[in-house]
């Protein structure tokens, strides 16, 4: 009778045990060339917005030059008015016999003067739109 042993590879003492892989944790959740391709992202993505902010800028400022580019009246159709003691803008106004709403002459005075308060010897600017309200 004839017995034969069979040795399983796994005991046997001249193999060396099987590793099965492993996950290898990364830092932070990605990797460095992850990290740098991602930063490349978002400072292009930032460099086109800029730009696109400029050009923006750049057209809005160019069109409502076009637009609103109405040419300012000459310093020789404007007039000036020398304030007197007691004098007020409504008083100006109504002296200047504008057959338009005093109120709109008013507005008009203030805004080519700096603000409603006027002092005596103050020079008053009257501009052409006031001018030309004048009956």
């Amino acid at each position: 009778m004839a017995v034969s042993f069979l040795i399983h590879p796994a005991d046997s003492p001249f193999t060396t045990p099987v590793r099965r892989p492993s996950l290898v944790a990364i830092e932070g959740g990605r990797s460095a060339a992850a990290v740098r391709r991602r930063r490349t992202f978002l400072m292009r993505r930032v460099a086109v917005a800029a730009l696109a902010l400029v050009v923006l800028g750049t057209v809005v400022s160019i069109a409502s030059s076009m637009l609103g580019a109405a040419p300012a009246p000459a310093a020789s159709t404007a007039s000036t008015y020398e304030v007197a003691a007691g004098d007020t803008l409504w008083s100006i106004a109504g002296s200047l016999h504008a057959d338009a709403d005093r109120r709109e002459v008013i507005d008009l005075l203030a805004d080519a003067n700096g603000g409603t308060v006027v002092r005596p010897g103050q020079h008053l600017v009257i501009p052409a739109e006031v001018l030309a309200l004048v009956g």
